[in-house]
């Protein structure tokens, strides 16, 4: 179809008559341009808010009257819909609310700003970090983070060097992992924690929970590592200078499958601040003030905690806002 030119003023015809031709003409011509559809009658046939756009957009050349009995609509509804062009999505504030409130409680109420951030814009919703904040303000939500206190200490254990030396960073997976022991509150006394973490996604791939602190604790979760992650060559594994570490079993061990020891300096948690921070974070994100009924609560707790939170759902800001599953998948 050929392309329609605007039709200047002719004569015989009233002012009002004049402006009807030349806007059908207008009309006309948008509806003939490359990419319109040509269904039906052009923009005639399109859906009521496309022609209250169309009219919103003319308004100022031709009376919105004109432009509404032209487009087959009324001047109510095209006012109504003007202004409720200019109102908040009520219905998509309450769903960004909600799921917001559900990502918080998801993480036992540990979700600052910032990470809540990353996780509502995965889920389709585009807040900034200070957007965030305010959202989180006004549903009442706080996040709640450790303060990170380290000791600092120079005595190197001769027998196995720090290897790794605060180099955090990894190009690929099962290079180097770190691995340590803590400590988790139960009605019938203390349990421990044991866990291996790979730097390179900061993903747990080995853990379990004993009531004592043994070398068997600490072999456990390394097996599970191997055995789960398959690592092609030789891995570096850094830990402190803990009894479990410096064991005869320990060694052997790293000796019979390929693996290269490390060890921090004495009293340094910076040599391992991975994962500290990862102990740190199941405290104060997952644990807080509870007191499990025995170690088997406590491990199952453990177990969600890593499998279904950390590993798949929490983001990381070394990791750009993404899960450590997520980040292995991209990569």
């Amino acid at each position: 179809m050929k392309s329609a030119t605007v039709i200047a003023y002719s004569t015989g015809l009233n002012e009002e008559q004049n402006h009807w031709v030349t806007l059908s003409s207008k009309i006309l011509s948008y509806a003939c341009e490359p990419g319109v559809s040509q269904e039906g009658h052009g923009l005639l046939c399109k859906r009521t808010t496309l022609r209250f756009a169309f009219i919103n957009e003319h308004r100022r050349f031709w009376p919105v009257a004109l432009l509404c009995r032209t487009m087959t609509v009324s001047r109510n509804g095209f006012y109504r819909w003007l202004k409720a062009k200019d109102r908040p999505d009520t219905s998509l504030n309450a769903e960004r609310d909600a799921h917001a409130l559900a990502c918080w409680k998801a993480s036992r109420g540990s979700l600052g700003s910032r990470a809540l951030s990353s996780v509502l814009r995965k889920e389709g919703f585009n807040l900034g970090r200070y957007a965030t904040r305010n959202l989180m303000k006004k549903l009442g939500l706080s996040g709640h983070q450790r303060r990170h206190r380290y000791v600092v200490a120079k005595e190197i254990n001769a027998a196995v060097p720090n290897h790794l030396d605060r180099e955090f960073n990894v190009e690929a997976p099962n290079r180097k992992w770190v691995t340590d022991i803590t400590y988790i509150p139960t009605r019938q006394g203390w349990c421990y924690l044991a866990a291996v973490v790979d730097l390179y996604s900061r993903k747990v791939v080995g853990w379990d929970v004993a009531k004592t602190m043994t070398a068997e604790l600490a072999l456990s979760p390394l097996r599970m590592a191997k055995m789960w992650r398959q690592p092609k060559g030789k891995v570096l594994v850094h830990s402190d200078q803990g009894s479990q570490y410096t064991c005869a079993a320990w060694r052997q061990y790293a000796e019979d499958n390929d693996i290269e020891l490390s060890q921090s300096r004495r009293g340094n948690c910076w040599d391992n601040a991975v994962i500290e921070r990862f102990f740190g974070s199941l405290k104060s994100e997952w644990v807080k003030d509870r007191c499990y009924e025995d170690v088997e609560s406590a491990k199952r707790d453990v177990n969600k905690y890593i499998i279904e939170y950390y590993n798949m759902w929490r983001p990381h800001t070394h990791l750009g806002g993404l899960s450590p599953n997520e980040y292995e998948v991209a990569t």
